[in-house]
C-alpha cells in the first residue's frame, strides 16, 4: 500500500483540484463539477454538463492531460505491485524447495490440522528440523506464517514424499483427519523408506490395528487420551499437577528422554549404581529399554548397563545435555 499511496495521492489531488477548478472558473455546483472530473478523467466519452467557456476548455485539456497521466501511473504501480508479488512468492517457493532437498535427519509432518500444528510447535520448541505436508492450499499462508517448511500436495504420493525428502528422514507423523489417509500415509512412507520411524493418529479403534499392519510404530488416539487425562486430573490432581511440571514450558523445565548407549559409551558395562547418573549429571534414571521391545521400570541399582539399551531418564535441558555428552 506504500508504494501505491503516491499515485492514490497525485490522482485524488487531480480530483479536487479540478473540481474546484469548475467551481470557480463555470460556476458550477460542486456535485455537477465532481461529475464533470469524473467522465473527463474516464474518457467515457459524454457530454459535458453545459457549454465551457475558453478558460474552461483549456482548464480540461489540462485535467486530461495531468488526469490520464496519473492514472497511468497508478495503474503502473498497480501492475507492479502485482509482479512484485507473484514474483516474492515464486522466490519464496524456490528457496524453500531448495531448502528441502538440502534438510537430512528430519522428520514429515503429514496433516497440518489441530494436532499437526501442536506437533510442529513442539518440533519448533525443541529445534528439530522438520518439514509439513498438507493439500489444503488455504493453509499455505498459515503453515508460511508460523515459519514452517512446507508443501502442498496429497501425503500418501510418493513423489510428494520424495519432494519432503522421506529418504533422508528420520521419523514421520501421520495425523491427517481421516485414518484411512494415515493407513496409506504409512505404507507409502514405509514403501519408500523401510526404516523410517512412523507415528499416526487414530480417532477410529479399528484403525488403529490397521496402522499397526502397515507399519506405524506408534498409534495415538487423542480422544481417548483426553479423557483419560480429564479422569485423572479429577481423580489424581497430584499426579496430574507433576505431569504438568514435567510438560511445562519453562527455563527449567523438567523432561523425560531417552538416550541410546552406544559400543563405545562409557556407561556400557557398568550398573547404574557405578555409572552414578544423578551425582555426575543431576538427571534421574526412570528405566532402561532393550531389545527386543523388552522394558524394565524403576531399575534397581545393580541394573546392568548394556550396548544398544536406551536409558530413560528425568532432568531439565541443562542436566540432560551433561548427561549426553557423558553417553
Amino acid at each position: 500500500m506504500r508504494q501505491l499511496s503516491k499515485p492514490l495521492l497525485l490522482l485524488l489531488l487531480i480530483i479536487v483540484l479540478g473540481t474546484a477548478g469548475y467551481v470557480w472558473l463555470e460556476h458550477w455546483s460542486f456535485l455537477d463539477s465532481l461529475y464533470q472530473m469524473v467522465i473527463t478523467l474516464s474518457t467515457v466519452g459524454f457530454r459535458e454538463v453545459a457549454p465551457l467557456s475558453p478558460v474552461g476548455r483549456a482548464f480540461t485539456i489540462a485535467i486530461i492531460i495531468f488526469g490520464i497521466a496519473a492514472v497511468t501511473y497508478l495503474g503502473r504501480r498497480i501492475i507492479e505491485f502485482a509482479i512484485e508479488g507473484e514474483m516474492a512468492g515464486i522466490r519464496r517457493h524456490r528457496k524453500m524447495t531448495n531448502t528441502i532437498k538440502k534438510i537430512k535427519e528430519h522428520y514429515i509432518v503429514c496433516g497440518y490440522g489441530r494436532v499437526g500444528r501442536w506437533v510442529a510447535h513442539e518440533f519448533q520448541r525443541e529445534a528439530i528440523p522438520f518439514v509439513v505436508i498438507d493439500d489444503n492450499p488455504d493453509l499455505e499462508r498459515r503453515m508460511l506464517e508460523d515459519g514452517v517448511l512446507c508443501i502442498i500436495g496429497d501425503a500418501s504420493s510418493d513423489d510428494v514424499l520424495h519432494e519432503a525428502g522421506v529418504t533422508r528422514a528420520l521419523g514421520l507423523v501421520a495425523v491427517t483427519d481421516t485414518d484411512a489417509e494415515n493407513v496409506f500415509i504409512a505404507m507409502s512412507a514405509r514403501a519408500l523408506n523401510p526404516a523410517i520411524r512412523v507415528v499416526s493418529r487414530a480417532d477410529d479403534e479399528r484403525a488403529e490395528a490397521k496402522l499397526l499392519r502397515a507399519g506405524v510404530e506408534g498409534v495415538i488416539r487423542p480422544l481417548q487420551i483426553a479423557g483419560t487425562r480429564i479422569a485423572h486430573m479429577l481423580l489424581h490432581p497430584a499426579t496430574t499437577g507433576f505431569l504438568d511440571i514435567v510438560t511445562h514450558s519453562g527455563v527449567d523445565e523438567l523432561r523425560i528422554q531417552d538416550l541410546p548407549i552406544g559400543e563405545k559409551s562409557p556407561l556400557a558395562g557398568l550398573t547404574i549404581m557405578g555409572a552414578d547418573i544423578r551425582a555426575r549429571s543431576g538427571a534421574m534414571v526412570l528405566g532402561i529399554c532393550r531389545e527386543p521391545g523388552t522394558s524394565h521400570l524403576n531399575p534397581p541399582p545393580d541394573t546392568l548397563i548394556n550396548p544398544g539399551d536406551r536409558l530413560v531418564v528425568l532432568g531439565t535441558r541443562a542436566q540432560l545435555a551433561i548427561l549426553e555428552d557423558i553417553v
